[in-house]
């Protein structure tokens, strides 16, 4: 669904061109070949066939940005590419939030997060099936990495309310994220919500049997005897000590969409 500025619906007949849309926005530069479009999302047909379509779909993009009012999509020869000076999406300004990482700033980035990257597009093409499974774990990969920059000192001066909301916020993305349980435990102990922090512990147990079929480690239990047992959250390798990229799930959000929006708001849900 494309929205125009005034969040009024605007009609593209197919997937493939939003899917266009939500795959530059990946790129480097906003950008890629005409080729290279054309064989991720038309692999099952030849190559002038494949640019036909890629053509077609970026004709429909086109007739709803001018129904919208707004051009974001150039189309030249060899490429595509956004308009990144009239481009933003949720995911972009998540990223801007989790940089300044305060506890309005978590809470607003969790908000946003409504489910997997492209959620419902996982079908128009093989091809782009494959790609859009390591984005999705790119994109979360990313925002864990993010948000665990405010997460290496867990702080009470506030009363732990960053580090809490900074922990939620990733335990959103990935609910058996053992780093981010061993966060909340660690904070719970020094605040001395002794209860909260064993509550913690079991909903760390919960979730990794749900998702992983494995056991928190034994440092994560020790951690409601000493705070300080183990090593510190990580700082640029979140998934250490976590096996969650290596688990083929992906958790099962009521919601699942991102949202693009410039002068227009791009909704792949």
């Amino acid at each position: 669904m494309l929205l125009n500025s005034d969040q009024e619906p605007v009609a593209v007949k197919t997937r493939k061109a939003l899917a266009i849309m939500g795959y530059l926005s990946r790129m480097s530069g906003m950008a890629s070949p005409r080729e290279t479009m054309a064989d991720l999302l038309w692999s099952g047909t030849d190559r002038h066939k494949a640019m036909q379509s890629l053509r077609q779909a970026l004709r429909q993009l086109k007739t709803a940005e001018e129904t919208a009012g707004v051009d974001v999509v150039r189309s030249a020869a060899g490429h595509i590419q956004i308009d990144t000076s009239v481009f933003a999406s949720d995911l972009m300004h998540m990223n801007t939030l989790l940089d300044h990482g305060t506890a309005a700033d978590f809470r607003e980035a969790e908000a946003l997060w409504r489910g997997e990257f492209m959620t419902g597009y996982d079908d128009i093409d093989s091809e782009f099936a494959e790609w859009l499974t390591v984005e999705r774990e790119r994109v979360r990969s990313e925002l864990i990495s993010a948000a665990f920059k405010h997460l290496n000192r867990i702080s009470t001066e506030d009363g732990g309310v960053q580090t809490e909301a900074g922990a939620r916020f990733v335990l959103k993305l990935d609910p058996a994220f053992e780093a981010a349980h061993r966060v909340l435990i660690r904070l719970y102990m020094k605040l001395g919500q002794i209860e909260r922090a064993e509550q913690q512990y079991r909903t760390c147990e919960r979730e990794m049997r749900l998702h992983l079929d494995a056991e928190p480690d034994e440092e994560t239990r020790k951690l409601l005897t000493d705070p300080d047992v183990g090593a510190p959250a990580p700082r640029s390798s979140p998934n250490e000590g976590n096996n969650s990229t290596n688990r083929g799930f992906l958790p099962n959000y009521e919601t699942r969409c991102l949202c693009l929006r410039s002068q227009l708001s791009l909704r792949l849900c």
